[in-house]
C-alpha cells in the first residue's frame, strides 16, 4: 500500500511539472477584408469614406503607421454606424500588428507609434 501511494504522488508530480511548461501563445493573423470596409462607408459622410479609403490604401501599400494613424482619427469620428465602427476597428487591429511588427523589426517610426499608442491607453 506504502508503494501504491508513492507511485501515485510521484505520477502526480511527473504530471504537475510537465504541464508546468511555458507556452508560446499563439498569436492569431488579424485580416482586413477592404470589400467590407468599403462596403461599410459606401453611404458615409465624404470625409469618412475618403479616410477608410485612404487608410486601406496604406495599410494595402505596407505602410502600416499611416494605415493605423487614419484609422485612429476615423474612429474619432461622429456619427459612424455600429458597421462603420466595427469594420474600422478590425482595420486598425490589423495595422497594429503589421506597425507591431515593424517595431519588432527596428523601425523607429513604428516604435513611435507604439509608445504614443501605448501612453494614449
Amino acid at each position: 500500500m506504502k508503494r501504491f501511494l508513492i507511485a501515485c504522488c510521484l505520477a502526480g508530480m511527473i504530471v504537475g511539472v510537465a504541464g508546468c511548461g511555458k507556452k508560446t501563445p499563439a498569436v492569431v493573423e488579424v485580416a482586413v477584408d477592404p470589400s467590407a470596409v468599403s462596403q461599410a462607408f459606401s453611404n458615409a459622410p465624404p470625409e469618412a469614406r475618403q479616410e477608410a479609403s485612404q487608410a486601406l490604401d496604406s495599410l494595402q501599400s505596407g505602410n502600416a503607421v499611416a494605415s493605423f494613424e487614419q484609422l485612429q482619427r476615423l474612429e474619432t469620428k461622429a456619427g459612424l454606424t455600429p458597421q462603420q465602427m466595427r469594420e474600422a476597428g478590425r482595420a486598425k487591429a490589423a495595422a497594429l500588428q503589421q506597425v507591431q511588427k515593424a517595431a519588432a523589426a527596428g523601425d523607429q517610426r513604428a516604435q513611435q507609434t507604439m509608445d504614443q499608442y501605448r501612453s494614449s491607453r
